[in-house]
């Protein structure tokens, strides 16, 4: 498509969502709205459910790495 890195592209919005907090509006919004590169499905709203089961998969991964982080180890 663009051919730009995605590391540039979530830079910028990070940038945005320091200064106002609207790049982080858009960067969620277009994670829900464009599909991914190795998405199978034809149907857009299919697309958008799997986007929204990514983005749960992605906050379940974050919840755990900070729990574990917060709980001693048991020795």
């Amino acid at each position: 498509m663009l051919n730009v890195d995605p590391v540039f592209v979530r830079l910028g919005f990070l940038f945005l969502a320091l200064i106002n907090g609207f790049g982080a509006l858009i960067y969620i919004a277009m994670w829900l709205l464009v599909p991914a590169d190795d998405s199978h499905e034809t149907d857009p709203r299919a697309q958008m459910r799997e986007n929204v089961a990514d983005m749960q998969q992605v906050a379940e991964e974050y919840v755990a790495r900070v729990r574990s982080m917060f709980t001693a180890p048991n020795n």
